[in-house]
C-alpha cells in the first residue's frame, strides 16, 4: 500500500469529512513541517525527507497548499522516491511544466465548474467530486 503524505493545511475540512478518509489509510500521514525560515515548498520537503516515507507515495494537497507540488515533485524525484499519485482538494493550480506533474492527478471538488475543475479535465486528470471521496483509494499501480 502506498504512502499517503498529506500536505498541511488549515483547511477544516482536513479534520472533518474528507480527513476520515484519509484517516481509513493505513499509511496516511499529516506533514508537519518546522516554523521558520524558508519557503512553505521548502519547509514541506524538509519534512517529508525528515519522514523518510516508504514509496510509492500518493500526496495530498489542499486549495493553496498545491502550489508546492511542482517543487515536492522535484524533491521526491531527486530523493528517488516515486509519486503514484496528486490528490488536490479544491485546488489552486500551480503551472504544469514539463516535471510536473509526474503522476496522476485527481482533483476532489463540488463545483464542476470551476477553474480547476475544467483545467484539470481538459488535461485529462480524474475530477470527482467531494462526497465520492469515500469511494477513494490511493493508487497503488
Amino acid at each position: 500500500m502506498p504512502t499517503v503524505l498529506v500536505l498541511p493545511s488549515e483547511d477544516p475540512r482536513l479534520n472533518t469529512g474528507l480527513g476520515a478518509v484519509l484517516d481509513s489509510t493505513v499509511n496516511a500521514r499529516i506533514i508537519d513541517p518546522e516554523p521558520g525560515p524558508g519557503s512553505p515548498s521548502a519547509r514541506a520537503c524538509s519534512a517529508i525527507n525528515a519522514l523518510a516515507p516508504t514509496p510509492p507515495l500518493t500526496v495530498v494537497a489542499f486549495g493553496e497548499t498545491a502550489l508546492v507540488l511542482p517543487a515536492l515533485a522535484l524533491s521526491q524525484r531527486t530523493a528517488h522516491r516515486r509519486v503514484m499519485e496528486y490528490v488536490l482538494v479544491d485546488p489552486r493550480l500551480p503551472a504544469v511544466t514539463e516535471s510536473w506533474p509526474d503522476a496522476r492527478v485527481t482533483i476532489v471538488t463540488d463545483d464542476p465548474e470551476s477553474p480547476a475543475s475544467l483545467q484539470g479535465r481538459l488535461r485529462g486528470w480524474r475530477v470527482i467530486e467531494h462526497a465520492d471521496f469515500g469511494d477513494w483509494t490511493p493508487d497503488a499501480t
